[in-house]
Parts: structure tokens; sequence; C-alpha cells
């Protein structure tokens, strides 16, 4: 599962990037009530199979939310990415999952 970056992203240096592949992060905190999500991005799948570093982006990249594990969904990750979405979506970036 990763997200893809459909819009373009400008880096802090300037450098247009689009189309950018990103790879999820998340933990749920020690008492269970609170979700951190983070994506580091890449050029591509190939770039972070490689080993490569990930970009640095002008935008907010973590997240933390609250989270009820009796009513929210027990796969956290999958609902990283879907908190990310909106997150990354409130700052004009879109985002779209990946499930392969």
């Amino acid at each position: 599962m990763a997200l893809n970056i459909t819009s373009t992203v400008v880096s802090p240096q300037g450098e247009e990037l689009q189309n950018l592949y990103g790879r999820v992060a998340v933990v749920n905190s020690q008492y269970g009530n609170r979700l951190e999500a983070g994506v580091d991005l890449y050029k591509d799948a190939q770039s972070f199979m490689d080993g490569k570093q990930p970009f640095v982006v002008g935008f907010n990249t973590a997240m933390a939310a609250p989270y009820d594990y009796d009513t929210d969904s027990k796969d956290i990750l999958d609902l990283g990415h879907d908190l990310l979405i909106a997150f990354l979506a409130d700052q004009g970036v879109v985002a779209v999952k990946e499930l392969s």
C-alpha cells in the first residue's frame, strides 16, 4: 500500500515534482487513543526500493489524529493512509491510495 501524489509539488528549492510515490508509517499511541502518521515522498517506487532519500517538501507530511479502537478501523495502516489523504488535501496536495 502506498500514496501517490497526483498534484504538482514544489520543493523548498523551487524544483517542481510530479507524481510522487509515498510510503506511510503509522503508530498507535501507547494509550491507544491517538494515531500518528507520516509519509515519505520519493520520485517513484523504485527510488524507495533503491534506498534513495525522500524528497524534502514545503508542506507537512506528518500528522496525528484521535483514535478509538472500538469504533474506528482496526487496520491502522489503511486508516493512516485515509487520514493522510485528507490531511494533505487540506494543504492543497492531492493524494490517492495505491493498494498494490
